[in-house]
């Protein structure tokens, strides 16, 4: 008797099952995969948004300014600052009394994108006031 060549039906059954269970494996990989690029991503964006943020309020006096809003492009920054120390004499380099007095503030910050919230966040941020004339003496 002549034994045909090929694969049997259990054969067959068998390779399908294998490759069922790679490329399921595989699909879950990628799935995760794609949720990690999607988290990494939206990181990306609000990291890049409080950077944003930062810059704004680099120029802003809380001593001056306690609360306010400042636009650039589609982003809005709104802060709140609320004072966390005594106001200070402040010092130069060498030790002697500066031309400024000095608070510590806590910067409650609202950032809006094209008129959307986007995230909040809070800050300490130095105030300072002119208390004395600057003197250019080495």
């Amino acid at each position: 008797m002549k034994r045909a060549r090929g694969f049997t039906l259990l054969e067959a059954i068998v390779a399908m099952v294998i490759f069922a269970l790679v490329a399921s494996t595989l699909y879950a990989w990628q799935a995760s995969n794609m949720l990690t690029i999607d988290r990494v991503a939206s990181l990306a964006r609000r990291e890049q948004l409080v950077r944003d943020a930062l810059g704004v309020l680099r120029e802003v006096n809380p001593m001056q300014d306690p609360r306010g809003t400042r636009s650039v492009g589609d982003l809005r920054v709104h802060w709140r600052a609320q004072a966390i120390t005594p106001e200070v004499e402040g010092k130069s380099q060498i030790g002697s009394p500066s031309a400024y007095n000095l608070r510590l503030y806590v910067l409650d910050v609202e950032v809006r994108l094209r008129d959307q919230e986007a995230l909040r966040f809070q800050v300490r941020q130095t105030g300072y006031k002119q208390v004395r004339a600057v003197t250019d003496t080495p």
